[in-house]
């Protein structure tokens, strides 16, 4: 959700976007990487050249993932941005209804940061999900996206996003919970979204921490209160007791199939358009937690900016919404460019009874990175391969990383992961599994 339509919300957190000011936005000089600063004053050369008002020490050599010079980027921040669907409510869906995209986001060195480590407690609502056909069918999907999220280019998006810090990570730890005190909830509303999250977190001993977001998904067949929805598909903010959440509603259910949400989708799908949310949702409290950290000269975050009727679909299926991106001055999804060592985990080759070849991609970053392939019969791995880690040279293209093993048991599930390091830091690709053949005789 935008951060205009979100200052409806009560809350704490829920900073009026004029309370925050844009004091000193400098546009760059020439350059090949350029950015734009927020500076809480004038601009000084250090901050033209990084587009960052104080430089965080954890940025060295490495160039701010920004590009901004082109005639392209200049005339898109003219307003000759792409234009969006006009069918649904301006919302946390993204975009300016019949408008144009507002870009580029900036960062606010005053803001709460960004999530470095995303930790997302999915809270479904209503035991509807276990025994219900579209229930099933949104949280098969919705466990879709996040397994594909950490293993896909699609997940490097937001690594570009950062605070004084560091990054936000490529990979998202997701724990499900599903509450079935009642078969879908009633009355739904903000008060009622809040006091979900407060249960959940005490049910499970959450800790409503930094890189914690809690996403409360209402089960098919829930009911809400009147006027509650007709402005908006789902919304991400903060609650009184500080927890960083998200309320994803089934769009199947009105007033979302009836309020413009489902036009976003080609289909209509109203399982496509629950995943699409959940996506817009994550990324935008990734990258702006207490909505106060990355955002656009008109408010708009993330994903608010690139609303589309394209249908994006992620390797495992899942739907996904285009996110911004800043270095490329456009709505995309996938970034080719990661600004850290990237890391993704494909899917072996020759499988055999006692071996395979597990495979993988690397971007080291412009970095001297290395590799290992972390393997065993649960998550836990335990062993690893090769034992000293293969170089990666350094340089912007992905690059392929395989290692064969061997010693494996027959008829046996693996597991195995790839992880890629070098001084922008380790990142661990998405768990996968293989499964040895029989034994020949």
């Amino acid at each position: 959700m935008g951060r205009i339509a979100r200052r409806l919300r009560v809350g704490a957190g829920s900073v009026p976007f004029a309370a925050v000011g844009l004091l000193g936005l400098l546009l760059l000089a020439s350059g090949a990487d350029q950015a734009l600063a927020a500076c809480p004053g004038p601009c000084s050369r250090e901050s033209a050249m990084t587009g960052l008002a104080q430089v965080p020490g954890w940025v060295g050599a490495h160039s701010i993932h920004f590009e901004s010079s082109s005639p392209a980027a200049s005339a898109y921040r003219q307003g000759a941005g792409q234009v969006f669907d006009a069918g649904a409510p301006r919302d946390l869906v993204g975009g300016l209804e019949g408008g144009e995209a507002e870009g580029p986001l900036l960062y606010h060195e005053g803001g709460g940061g960004v999530q470095h480590e995303p930790n997302v407690h999915l809270i479904l609502w209503g035991s509807n999900f276990n025994t219900t056909t579209p229930g099933g069918e949104v949280r098969a999907m919705i466990s879709k996206l996040f397994e594909g999220l950490s293993d896909s280019p699609y997940g490097g998006i937001t690594t570009q996003y950062f605070d004084s810090t560091g990054r936000v990570s490529s990979a998202a730890k997701v724990t499900p919970y599903t509450d079935e005190s009642v078969t879908a909830p009633t009355s739904v509303n903000a008060a009622k979204v809040e006091a979900e999250v407060a249960r959940a977190i005490t049910a499970n001993k959450w800790t409503s921490e930094a890189n914690a977001q809690f996403m409360v998904l209402t089960a098919p067949a829930s009911t809400y209160e009147r006027a509650f929805g007709t402005e908006f598909c789902a919304y991400h903010g903060v609650t009184s007791a500080g927890a960083i959440y998200s309320f994803i509603p089934y769009q199947g259910d009105p007033p979302f199939s009836t309020n413009g949400c489902l036009n976003v989708d080609q289909q209509h799908n109203p399982v496509h358009k629950t995943s699409k949310s959940a996506s817009h949702e994550y990324a935008e409290a990734a990258t702006d937690p207490r909505l106060n950290t990355w955002y656009s000269g008109g408010g708009e975050e993330v994903a608010d900016i690139c609303q589309s009727e394209i249908d994006l679909q992620l390797p495992d299926g899942a739907w996904v919404q285009n996110l911004y991106d800043d270095h490329l001055n456009a709505c995309v999804h996938e970034d080719a460019l990661p600004p850290e060592v990237y890391a993704i985990t494909e899917s072996a080759a020759k499988v055999t009874s006692t071996g395979a070849t597990l495979r993988g991609i690397v971007n080291p970053e412009s970095l001297e990175s290395t590799y290992r392939f972390e393997y065993g019969t649960s998550t836990t791995y335990g062993a690893s391969a090769p034992v000293a880690a293969a170089t990666v040279q350094a340089g912007v293209t992905s690059q392929a990383a395989s290692q064969a093993i061997t010693g494996l048991k027959p008829e046996t599930t693996y597991h195995y992961r790839l992880l890629a390091t070098n001084s922008s830091g380790t990142t661990v690709g998405r768990d996968r599994t293989l499964r040895t053949q029989r034994q020949r005789r």
